[in-house]
């Protein structure tokens, strides 16, 4: 039998353990509290023109208005900021130091997207071309993606006679280049202004992608331009400090003078390096396309699986000089046409000064093009040349007849009147002549539809590979018409 002071005991007994479950409850309860998951706590917001709420960005009815109302100091990394269709008339400009696993996310909604459409104050028309005047990432900045999501999705209208459409790295502008890394850009389009067309831009011009300002040093890393559309434009691209970064399956074209600078498709200063543009359509442009200068650049470049047409001028150069030196370069499986419509810029150029060993030529369409304008293509081999002249000495190289320039029996259509609907998939012609490729290792061992090359035995000469049932048109590039 129990007695009294035995009962007194069990009960002290079962108390003190009720209180350490308690405690321990609490305390891990304090934990999970101090030490939760980003993923948790990660938040949407929202930005629309003529929102008339509070303008917190809390939902659509509370949305930030325009751009410059994002507050970036209340966003933290794993959010993910919604735009609705709509004219904005400030830049999207911000930074955040954020991580791969919690990356700060910039979206153009779609009506499929079930959170925001989920939020207060949804409504289908959200769902629309986004247009702003610029976006800039002064730094330091990582891992902030911006992202269109269809073609064309964010339109950058470039206003007045000089600006930038996208730049990042310039900090306050104070002559110090900030770091930016991991950085994407993703189904924007650029378009510049009237006064590129008629070479009256001031100060200093227009760019599509003017990320070098302050150029100091390799911190602009790990960037990607994907899917993008840039045209009208004094020079497409600006890149200094670039490493790890690259442009692939965009559209770039109608370059001008713009009054201020040449129509260069890539202007390029050193550091330069490990970067790669690929699977890209290159056109209408009359003068400077990819031009490195100022020697030790272009370390690690790779240019493959692209299409640069009706084009006029250096289509690739590295510029000679004292002590320049560039490379290892790497231009594989490319076609590179000009169709003759530049007048004194014929035929298309191609410069090579000052290779590092190891750079490679090989598997390339050179149509209408002298690839020898200044040094030959470093190890040159298994590349086609309509002008018979040129052909280098390499093994597998060959030459072909173009019959009737910007007609050539080897592509489906080259259309100088309408080059944004040309089309250099292979006849079955172009496809007996240029069966003869080298098989190179992956990456570039892919074409831009996404074919395996020498998946069937035979390696193609050119941009795209050919196959047993014919070409496929590709989904992946789509231009814009204003």
């Amino acid at each position: 039998m129990i007695n009294t002071t035995q009962v007194a005991l069990i009960c002290e007994v079962a108390t003190l353990q009720i209180l350490r479950i308690r405690s321990f409850l609490l305390a891990t309860s304090i934990l999970c509290f101090v030490f939760p998951t980003a993923d948790s706590f990660a938040a949407n917001y929202y930005v629309r023109k003529d929102a008339t709420g509070s303008n917190k960005g809390s939902d659509w009815t509370n949305a930030w208005n325009e751009m410059s109302m994002i507050n970036f100091s209340r966003l933290s990394c794993g959010d993910t900021v919604w735009i609705a269709g709509g004219i904005y008339f400030s830049s999207l400009q911000g930074n955040a130091l954020c991580t791969a696993e919690n990356p700060l996310t910039i979206n153009r909604v779609l009506a499929t997207d079930e959170v925001p459409a989920a939020a207060e104050g949804w409504n289908t028309s959200y769902d629309g071309t986004v247009i702003i005047p610029k976006i800039d990432i002064p730094g330091p900045s990582a891992y902030i993606a911006i992202d269109g999501r269809v073609a064309n999705g964010i339109q950058i209208l470039i206003p007045g006679t000089s600006g930038d459409g996208i730049s990042g790295g310039e900090g306050t502008r104070s002559g110090v280049s900030q770091p930016i890394d991991h950085i994407s850009f993703k189904y924007i389009e650029v378009y510049g202004p009237a006064c590129v067309t008629n070479a009256t831009c001031t100060n200093g011009g227009v760019n599509g992608v003017n990320i070098m300002p302050f150029c100091h040093g390799v911190n602009r890393t790990n960037m990607l331009f994907d899917h993008m559309s840039i045209h009208r434009i004094g020079e497409a691209f600006r890149g200094c400090g670039w490493d790890n970064s690259v442009v692939q399956y965009s559209l770039i074209y109608d370059t001008h003078n713009d009054g201020q600078q040449h129509e260069d498709i890539l202007y390029s200063n050193p550091p330069y390096q490990n970067v790669t543009w690929r699977y890209n359509k290159i056109f209408q442009s009359p003068n400077d396309g990819l031009f490195f200068e100022y020697g030790l650049g272009a370390v690690n470049f790779a240019f493959y699986g692209n299409v640069v047409y009706h084009s006029g001028g250096w289509l690739i150069c590295f510029k000679a000089g004292v002590g320049a030196s560039f490379g290892p370069v790497f231009v594989y499986n490319n076609t590179f046409e000009n169709d003759g419509s530049y007048g004194a810029y014929q035929p298309g150029w191609l410069g090579f000064s000052g290779m590092a060993a190891g750079s490679e030529v090989a598997n390339n369409i050179f149509e209408n093009v002298i690839p020898a304008a200044e040094d030959a293509p470093p190890n040159a081999n298994h590349n086609a040349y309509s002008l018979r002249g040129n052909k280098d000495s390499g093994v597998g190289s060959l030459s072909y007849s173009v019959e009737s320039l910007g007609a050539s029996p080897m592509f489906l259509n080259e259309s100088p009147a309408n080059p944004m609907a040309a089309d250099f998939h292979l006849t079955s012609t172009g496809a007996a002549m240029f069966a003869g490729g080298k098989a190179l290792p992956t990456p570039y061992n892919m074409d831009p539809d996404g074919h395996v090359r020498g998946a069937d035995g035979k390696w193609t000469i050119g941009a795209y590979q050919a196959l047993e049932v014919g070409p496929s048109s590709s989904a992946n590039l789509r231009g814009a018409v204003h």
